[in-house]
């Protein structure tokens, strides 16, 4: 029973301790969060003069983030670069340069099969060889499934290229976040008195 009962009184004396030390540890976390916001404060400083920089609607391209997507923007690749993530300019300037080849390639065949048609109705007496054993609605059919390809492929380019640019976007704002990791448990004896805390670290 007396074991128990010193047990018990260390225990609270331990918390007696303990709660008389958290007035300097506020101050502690005072000291802290001014810090967190004088932080704060110069990154909207920052922000704002970026803004100033860029007015109207160049005004989403204020700060490293929209400079990166500026420089993809204008050229694919540039933001990568401008991230310093190097090893990501060939997949884009491959999935750039495969887009844009075969939007070269359905141009090409609607306007061949374009030129067929027109063949039909401007120069009846010459025989198209793509209109040789076709009817005039199949040749017709031919150039307006043509035509929708080639819109799909316009379409794809665009993607393609916005997607590198918000690649460059939100990958300047992941580098500028801070992600890192410092959650770590600590086993101590916070006071004079011997007694059992768990502190968790952020």
């Amino acid at each position: 029973m007396r074991k128990l009962l010193l047990v018990i009184i260390t225990l609270c004396s331990g918390l007696l301790l303990r709660a008389q030390d958290l007035p300097s540890t506020q101050k502690g976390n005072d000291a802290v969060d001014s810090l967190g916001l004088e932080q704060i404060k110069k990154v909207e400083v920052q922000q704002t003069n970026a803004k100033k920089e860029f007015k109207g609607p160049m005004s989403m391209f204020a700060g490293k983030p929209g400079r990166a997507a500026l420089y993809s923007l204008v050229l694919p690749g540039a933001g990568q670069y401008y991230n310093r993530k190097y090893w990501k300019i060939p997949f884009v300037w491959a999935a750039e340069g495969a887009a844009i080849g075969i939007l070269v390639y359905n141009i090409d065949s609607y306007n061949r099969w374009n030129k067929a048609l027109s063949d039909f109705y401007s120069k009846p007496e010459i025989m198209n060889p793509l209109n040789e054993g076709r009817t005039r609605n199949e040749v017709l059919n031919i150039r307006n499934n043509r035509k929708k390809i080639r819109d799909y492929s316009i379409i794809s380019v665009t993607l393609v290229h916005l997607i590198q640019v918000a690649d460059a976007f939100v990958n300047r704002h992941l580098i500028e976040f801070d992600v890192s990791d410092d959650l770590s448990f600590e086993l101590g004896t916070p006071g004079a008195v011997p007694s059992l805390s768990l502190i968790a670290t952020f």
